[in-house]
């Protein structure tokens, strides 16, 4: 005999079974599909989050880990959800402190997209960071991270040894004939054959702040036979042959901590003044 009672009982049992499955994951820590990042080069952007309202901008969250890998950048969070996808933006301040090594900020941003869910996500975010930034030549960048949620916390940092060959790397024809032009010019800290009198190319780039641009050096570090008493002026413009020299006796002279921007020691082998 059908018992409708029984059938009743039975449903409501299985419904409150699946209200416990689904509700009750708040301490349970699960791996999530990953998220959307969203990569953002903004110093406005950036400064915005950094200097707004006490609550910060964005969903919670915390960042547990960060580490970069030649250029791939992983930073490992935990947030609530479980149930939408989450997105997160990573803002570059578009900015570099002139500290050594040299110091660069990214602000994380966490969107939880109106996920009501309280299970604990751990995630771990990609990204290659030379395509957030653009390509620098500085051969260790630290680069802390804000929580966006909280900027005013604490950030966490880890070491950035750029790989990409780029714009900022110091690239001119090597050999023995006078065919680069160049400036002798002050480098704001640097030693050499004349101290800090180096010599400037006609090449330049921006240090991401408006207005501001670093001179491309090459570090005069050893003359040939044949110039061997030639001298510098600073403001003189000259046409140089020169090759790259890594070894030389200039590689451990303390000098100050500021950088004058991106540089290559060489052997000049020619040298010949323009008026």
């Amino acid at each position: 005999m059908f018992n409708l009672k029984k059938l009743i009982m039975k449903t409501l049992l299985f419904s409150s079974l699946m209200f416990l499955v689904i509700f009750s994951c708040d301490d349970n820590k699960m791996q999530s599909e990953d998220s959307q990042l969203i990569l953002t080069r903004s110093e406005t952007e950036f400064t915005g989050t950094l200097n707004g309202n006490p609550a910060g901008k964005g969903d919670s969250f915390n960042i547990q880990s960060f580490s970069i890998e030649g250029d791939s950048a992983f930073i490992t969070i935990t947030y609530a959800g479980g149930c939408n996808r989450h997105t997160f933006e990573v803002i570059w301040s578009e900015t570099y402190i002139e500290t050594y090594p040299p110091q660069t900020d990214l602000m994380l941003v966490h969107n939880a997209n109106g996920d009501a869910c309280k299970a604990l996500i751990t995630e771990k975010i990609t990204f290659n960071i030379s395509k957030l930034t653009g390509p620098i030549d500085y051969e260790t960048v630290v680069v802390n991270v804000l929580n966006g949620h909280s900027p005013g916390g604490p950030a966490i940092s880890g070491n950035w040894n750029p790989s990409d060959i780029n714009v900022y790397n110091v690239v001119f024809p090597e050999g023995d004939l006078c065919q680069v032009e160049v400036t002798a010019s002050t480098a704001i800290c640097g030693a050499g054959l004349w101290e800090n009198l180096w010599l400037a190319l006609n090449d330049s780039v921006n240090a991401g702040v408006e207005g501001t641009y670093f001179k491309k050096w090459l570090q005069p570090v050893a003359l040939s036979e044949n110039i061997k008493n030639f001298k510098a002026v600073p403001g003189k413009k000259y046409l140089i042959g020169a090759r790259i020299q890594k070894d030389h006796s200039f590689n451990n002279v303390v000098i100050c901590l500021a950088y004058p921007g991106p540089s290559v020691p060489v052997k000049i082998t020619c040298v010949r003044e323009l008026k």
